[in-house]
């Protein structure tokens, strides 16, 4: 009662009391009376208002007398405000609502809490009460669990004895569900079927109002664990929510289920599953507005979700989504004008909306020209910038502030932002990041002191923000023990948080921040910051490895989870963890194909039904495996919270032998960092260059590679940014490993211009996803060609799907089969997914020459395509638990992925390291049936002669990198000729990159598309 009094805030407290007053003058019991004050005064003291306790609780006192039973009620009254004063005992201190405004209760007391309830406890008895004996020992069970390391079970269990002894079944099924929580925080995985039976329960005898309380109770507790982040226990209360709201036919409890959903999924920063969950609360919301007179209540919380679906679509810069919010907001802001009374809280969401929607055209613009910048297009990115500068109304200060820096005019951003700041007429929170922004740190450091002053709060789900703030400030102002320090406190607290995660998928997303992005950038620059004041050759060498362990951090999340695979026995264990895997990618893959559905079809988004249908069933199945996986291999889930990811520089110094260099890249902002590491050390340079400008470079050069041009020009200068730098530690001849950074993935290093020739022709070049895996063991076991291998080319497709017969693709597998001592082929009909997926465990060579789809933007929907209408995803890879030597993709753009803010790339390479694969040979654009057919041979020729991959891949590479037109035609043809298949066509590609390429010998669109991942 007192929750509703407090969430109806318009409500006057007199008017209850009033109430009270007009019901107490109706009884005649004094029992009932009694009961009543003490109710009233049980009221006033939850909603804050103490001054009208004490009348209300005297009375009560003075009707009680000598009655056992009335004084056991009183003494477990004042109890329960000891121990819970602004909730109860029964719902375990928990608030079941979102409460508007705050309130100002004692803090807890469980001393008197004791007290109280240890007299209650000796009333009940003289009174026989058994129901009261049962609440006194559940709230004991609770002072219990408050004690470090007590154990409320056994209390717990007498209570339930109690309860069921008394007849109350409500009170019994109430301690149920205590013991049920308990569970959940100790880590056990509460099968669903309780659910069941606690609903039919509920439906014969209970009634719905008890199920909905449960519902919100097991929703409460689960916000309560998320309060350290997203944790697998806060998952597993919320998954019994949503089941135990379904079966009571509790349509507002699964609102709430599904809104504590959204804010788990946005806490991860996984903006595709809350996009679409945001999208259908919109439509819903939206929809029930109707044409009509509109309640001011419905209004707001269409307006509340609307603008948190536009804050989902600003920050993933997606200009489709951006329209699709806009629609939303015009027309709740178009349906205010039918609500008949405004009160403040309307006038209020009524303005932010406004000012959302006018300010959705420029953002849409700008955008726009953030796409066109990562795809390479300059002046169309200028362009729609200067456009959405141009749309902004004089008032639209802040966005007219980071457009101008956008531009590069950093000194009218500048003056704009000190004139604003001057006038008091910036928020000194946007103030410190506006300045760091406009390299202004000294005038950042005073907003941030004065921020200080005024005692703003870090934000409450990502308090690691603050420090890392500071950390970044400290940096700029050249205080780098200082900064050091902060940003250590905001990565552990991060980790700490993102450590809770089970799903691998969400804790990938959780680092796809540029928050996130800049806080272990800002580390590192501390730290070579440090190396730089270092009083000692000694110092400066151990700050430059923190900054080079902490650089690779993000990008070590894949082989954290690879410790464990590596850890986990066969049989199944390992097989548990394959369809965990394989579960969650369908699941992101789900949500990136509903997603895109919202994002293309504003006025006509996928029906709620399908939606919900759809996410359910990748839901219950990731569920299901999850329950398996916590059951058969629970290291896997909870393991790594006891690990920090990435690289630590002696393992990796250690993997470093013979003429093996590390060349590792890591961009942010306006620096580049570029280390080169090899058995004598370790050694970097910082070079400025503006982030956006080194992808925009990078995507122009590998557009003309692989699309029949090379841009020298352009190699150029890619060489002097990432390879100069450390030129004096690549010598001719020598392994160069590159670990990339974001889109620095795209580029294929071995074809930059380089002495004279390019890197290719002087150096082997070979890939990492993070540095940490040169520390794995056997890392670079060869490939064991007599093993069990299974090759799959030129599959039978379905006529429907237009894709066009690759006989250059089984010309490649015949051969191939031939170097290899136990290879099993698979072509045309018989390439099927089940097929693939039944031989593939435990081969050690899996290659796949086909057709293939890669969607940056849709990562886990990317594919190989197989026979008839089969293909085989992400999720199906990751799924095939291989501890394979070698996986090749001999497809189009299988190296290509998704790369995220801090670093890792999404896609079909991550998914086959995942699954346990040592090396990796995928290519970076469209492959030509003919020249990869050549190509592959040519490299499995090398590894039976005993190369390794890195060396027999730049061997096959180089050979075709000699061959013109009609001497790759005539070394096709002896192939062909030698294994009896047919003829070559077209590329393995389902989108075509460009025009067909010219004749030109040498292009290294016919030699260079495959790069290889491995030591």
């Amino acid at each position: 009662m007192a929750e509703n009094v407090l969430a109806g805030a318009d409500e006057d407290m007199s008017a209850v009391y009033k109430e009270f007053q007009e019901l107490g003058e109706r009884l005649a019991s004094r029992d009932a009376l009694c009961y009543l004050r003490l109710v009233q005064a049980d009221v006033a003291r939850r909603a804050g208002s103490t001054q009208d306790v004490a009348a209300p609780l005297a009375e009560a006192q003075r009707l009680a007398g000598d009655d056992p039973l009335m004084n056991a009620h009183i003494a477990l009254t004042e109890g329960d405000w000891a121990l819970a004063p602004a909730s109860h005992p029964d719902i375990l201190s928990l608030s079941l609502t979102r409460l508007p405004v705050e309130v100002t209760l004692p803090a807890a007391d469980p001393s008197s809490a004791r007290r109280h309830y240890l007299r209650a406890e000796e009333l009940y008895t003289s009174a026989g009460a058994a129901a009261g004996r049962a609440a006194v020992t559940l709230r004991l069970a609770c002072l219990t669990r408050e004690d470090a390391g007590g154990d409320p079970a056994p209390l717990l269990r007498r209570a339930v004895e109690a309860a069921a002894g008394s007849g109350r079944s409500a009170l019994r099924r109430v301690m149920e569900t205590h013991l049920l929580l308990d569970r959940l925080d100790a880590g056990e995985d509460v099968p669903l079927d309780e659910m069941d039976a606690l609903a039919a329960w509920s439906r014969a005898e209970g009634g719905d109002g008890f199920a909905q309380g449960i519902v919100r109770l097991l929703l409460a507790r689960a916000r309560k664990l998320r309060e350290n982040g997203p944790s697998l226990p806060a998952m597993r209360g919320m998954r019994l929510a949503r089941r135990l709201a379904a079966l009571a036919d509790a349509p507002q409890e699964r609102t709430l289920a599904g809104r504590d959903l959204i804010d788990l999924i946005s806490e991860a920063n996984f903006r595709f599953a809350s996009t679409v969950l945001l999208a259908g609360e919109a439509a819903r919301h939206v929809a029930g507005l109707g044409t009509g007179p509109v309640d001011a209540l419905a209004w707001t919380r269409a307006a509340d979700v609307v603008n948190e679906l536009d804050n989902v679509a600003e920050s993933s810069a997606d200009p489709d989504l951006k329209r699709v919010a806009a629609a939303y907001l015009n027309a709740v802001a178009d349906a205010a004008g039918r609500i008949r009374q405004r009160p403040a809280r309307v006038e209020q969401a009524l303005a932010a909306t406004l000012e959302a929607a006018r300010q959705a055209h420029p953002l849409i613009l700008r955008y726009e020209g953030r796409r066109d910048e990562q795809a390479g297009r300059r002046r169309e990115s200028r362009l729609h910038l200067q456009e959405a500068l141009d749309a902004l109304r004089d008032d639209d200060v802040i966005l007219r502030i980071v457009l101008l820096a956008e531009l590069g005019r950093r000194d009218e951003a500048h003056e704009i932002t000190m004139t604003l700041l001057k006038a008091g007429m910036l928020h000194l929170d946007f103030a410190v990041s506006l300045f760091l922004i406009l390299e202004d740190p000294e005038t950042a450091q005073l907003a941030l002191r004065a921020l200080d002053e005024q005692g703003w709060p870090p934000p409450a789900r990502r308090p690691w923000l603050d420090a890392a703030r500071r950390a970044e400030l400290a940096t700029a102002l050249g205080r780098f023990d200082e900064a050091v320090t902060h940003g250590a406190r905001a990565i552990e607290d991060f980790e700490t948080r993102s450590a809770g995660l089970v799903r691998e998928v969400l804790r990938t997303s959780m680092t796809d921040d540029v928050n996130v992005a800049a806080m272990y950038h800002f580390g590192v620059m501390a730290h070579l910051g440090r190396a730089g004041q270092a009083d000692s050759p000694v110092e400066a060498d151990r700050a430059v490895r923190d900054a080079f362990q902490l650089a690779d951090r993000c990008r070590g999340l894949v082989v954290d989870l690879l410790h464990a695979l590596d850890a986990l026995p066969d049989g199944a264990p390992r097989d548990a963890v394959a369809r965990w895997l394989r579960a969650g990618s369908a699941w992101a893959a789900a949500y990136e194909g509903l997603a895109r559905e919202v994002a293309r079809a504003a006025a006509d988004p996928p029906p709620p039904e399908e939606v919900q249908r759809r996410i359910l069933a990748v839901e219950d199945e990731l569920e299901a495996a999850e329950s398996t996986v916590a059951e058969l291999a629970p290291q896997v889930l909870t393991g790594w919270r006891e690990r920090r990811p990435g690289a630590n520089w002696d393992e990796v110094r250690a993997g470093l032998t013979g003429d093996r260099v590390l060349l590792y890249y890591e961009a942010f902002g306006q620096d580049l960092v570029v280390w080169a590491a090899g058995s004598d050390g370790l050694r970097h340079q910082r070079v400025r260059v503006r982030e956006r400008d080194l992808t925009a470079d990078v995507r122009t050069f590998h557009q003309s590679c692989a699309t029949g041009w090379y841009d020298r020009q352009l190699g150029e200068r890619l060489t002097d940014l990432l390879l100069q730098p450390v030129q004096s530690m690549i010598a001719d001849d020598g392994h160069l490993i590159v670990v990339p950074h974001r889109s620095l993935a795209l580029l294929p290093f071995h074809a930059l211009p380089w002495r004279g020739k390019v890197l290719g022709e002087r150096n082997h070049v070979s890939h990492l996803p993070s540095a940490a895996l040169l520390a794995r063991p056997e890392a670079a076991r060869a490939p064991d060609l007599n093993g069990p291998a299974l090759l799959v080319g030129n599959p039978a497709y379905s006529p429907q799907r237009g894709l066009h017969p690759l006989g250059g693709s089984a010309t490649e597998v015949a051969a191939i089969a031939g170097m290899l001592g136990d290879a099993r082929l698979l072509t045309g009909d018989d390439a099927t997914e089940q097929a693939v997926r039944a031989r593939a465990p435990g081969c050690r060579i899996l290659h796949l020459a086909t057709h293939g789809l890669v969607d940056e933007l849709a990562p886990h929907g990317s594919y190989l395509a197989l026979a008839g209408d089969d293909r085989l995803t992400v999720g199906d890879l990751m799924g095939l638990d291989l501890g394979a030597d070698l996986v090749v993709l001999s497809a189009c753009h299988t190296g290509k992925g998704t790369a995220t803010a801090g670093g890792d790339i999404v896609g079909l390479v991550r998914a086959a390291v995942t699954a346990g694969a040592r090396h990796v040979v995928v290519s970076l654009w469209p492959a030509d049936d003919q020249a990869a057919a050549l190509l592959m041979t040519e490299m499995y020729r090398g590894l039976a002669e005993g190369d390794g991959v890195t060396q027999a891949l730049t061997s096959a590479r180089r050979w075709v990198r000699t061959l013109d037109e009609d001497a790759r035609d005539a070394a096709y043809e002896t192939l062909r000729r030698d294994v009896g298949t047919g003829g070559a066509s077209g590329v393995r590609d389902l989108r075509p990159e460009g025009p067909a390429p010219g004749p030109e010998i040498g292009l290294p669109y016919f030699w260079g598309s495959f790069v290889h991942y491995g030591v």
